[in-house]
């Protein structure tokens, strides 16, 4: 975390923020909206089924990104749907991991690099998921994707990159493979999201740290174990 200010002088933290109060709010609101798509109805009949993740309610279903919704004018789901998430589980995993790699990659970039990185990752992650989710699954188009994974994704990939600049680039980038790996092993995760969100990151951490190294701006160097 940064240090000597309150926890919202981190970015990173008012993302977390920002996600648990929209996990909050989907659960309050689990039944104001039900919608019927694909022949399926989003409704959730009591804010357990949020919370478990066992329904998707109506909001949910308009905030998270459905390809053929987003082809046909719902374009804010590919912002929305990175505040998303299905159930508490998916919820925790994904703040905890926004939280170890978000304060190191915004201490060693910036504030403003940080969410560039960020929301960079993200749009790469769902964009990516636009194209190719129908080749994973064959109703891609149709069903929701949601998570802040592809961001976060980004974010390894950018701590990795910070290893250019202490000699252990090659490290850092098996460190974000093979978390890359495992995370690819769980049933129902949109790999694309992971990937993409991964390359966004190392993309625009790539130039940021050319910029850092050449007028040696950088906080701190990074060693891997």
């Amino acid at each position: 975390m940064l240090s000597g200010r309150g926890f919202l002088s981190s970015h990173t933290n008012k993302l977390i923020l920002a996600n648990i109060l929209m996990f909050i709010f989907i659960i309050v609101t689990y039944n104001l909206i039900s919608v019927y798509f694909g022949k399926r109805l989003y409704y959730a009949t009591s804010p357990l089924d949020i919370i478990t993740g066992r329904s998707i309610s109506g909001l949910q279903f308009l905030l998270s990104q459905v390809n053929y919704l987003v082809i046909n004018g719902f374009v804010w789901q590919l912002f929305t749907s990175m505040f998303i998430h299905i159930g508490i589980v998916h919820l925790t995993f994904n703040m905890i991991a926004l939280y170890i790699f978000g304060n190191m990659v915004e201490n060693g970039y910036g504030k403003t690099n940080f969410l560039l990185i960020y929301f960079f990752s993200g749009f790469s992650g769902n964009i990516a998921t636009l194209f190719l989710l129908k080749y994973l699954q064959p109703m891609g188009d149709f069903i929701p994707s949601a998570g802040a994974s592809g961001a976060i994704f980004g974010l390894i990939g950018a701590y990795a990159m910070l290893g250019r600049l202490s000699g252990s680039f090659a490290a850092g980038l098996s460190y974000a493979v093979i978390i890359f790996l495992f995370s690819s092993l769980f049933p129902g995760v949109n790999i694309f999201a992971h990937l993409f969100g991964l390359l966004g990151g190392l993309v625009v951490a790539f130039f940021l740290t050319r910029k850092l190294r050449k007028h040696e701006e950088i906080i701190y160097t990074v060693d891997y174990y």
